[in-house]
């Protein structure tokens, strides 16, 4: 049962990762609205780079955690 706990409290813990990760990229989103409107667009490149190098940073990161945690799955049902 301690296995199945800590796999659970990973999960949870990646959950809670991802939640602020989205938050900042909504407040990165925000800006780039806000540069386009404001200040004629002058930052667009960098921060949409930003956004870009976050999400593909952020996906190959889930992608590692996800696979990772699916094994110790594995090895938990072997043991069963």
């Amino acid at each position: 049962m301690n296995n199945l706990r800590q796999i659970t409290d990973e999960a949870l813990n990646l959950i809670d990762a991802t939640h602020d990760h989205i938050g900042w990229l909504t407040a990165l989103m925000t800006a780039i609205r806000a540069d386009a409107k404001h200040n004629k667009g002058r930052d667009l490149e960098k921060l949409t780079g930003l956004g870009q190098f976050l999400g593909n940073d952020w996906a190959h990161y889930l992608d590692g955690q996800s696979k990772r945690l699916r094994g110790h799955l594995d090895v938990m049902e072997i043991s069963l």
